[in-house]
């Protein structure tokens, strides 16, 4: 199916890592392998190495990767994903993991207003506060796939990426 007069503009961001560290020290941690899609879709990736914060915080490596385009899929509509991975990540010897993979994707449909909403891909690989084992349970359904319902306004989709998921500490 044609795309008709329908006009999409992407938006994608990625940043692998970023923050504010108010103890031991104050200092702000400019997001790390930040990348940024183009309105028009296409591809784009960022990669840091070997990253280390005056002992506060560590990691191997990091990288982001955002694509955007017209699924060639019949009847399906428009793509994004946005992928931020890091490596060897440590905060003060106290939360640790080998890989924390973020991965959000959504395609906008040809027509109709409600996007459907995937957060497949994303990953805590061997995740540990205090040395101690974090057993995460991933609530992907938390959008409802694009039905609406899995968020009631606007303004809670900034903090949708922080609550798909649950931390239990054995």
């Amino acid at each position: 199916m044609a795309a008709s007069n329908r006009v999409h503009y992407f938006h994608a961001d990625a940043c692998a890592f970023g923050g504010y560290f108010e103890r031991p020290i104050e200092h702000t941690v400019a997001p790390q392998s930040p990348m940024s899609l183009s309105p028009s879709g296409g591809y784009g990736s960022a990669r840091s190495e070997n990253f280390r914060l005056q002992g506060l915080m560590s990691y191997r490596s990091a990288y982001t990767q955002v694509a955007g385009h017209l699924s060639k899929k019949e009847g399906h509509g428009w793509v994004t994903l946005v992928t931020s991975v890091v490596e060897g990540f440590n905060v003060l010897d106290v939360i640790t993991a080998d890989r924390l993979c973020a991965q959000i994707s959504t395609e906008h449909p040809l027509e109709g207003n409600n996007p459907k909403v995937n957060f497949l891909g994303t990953s805590f690989e061997n995740l540990k506060i205090a040395g101690c084992p974090i057993d995460i349970t991933l609530d992907f359904d938390i959008c409802d796939q694009g039905n609406g319902s899995g968020y009631r306004n606007k303004r809670d989709m900034t903090t949708m990426t922080f609550a798909f998921f649950h931390i239990s500490i054995p």
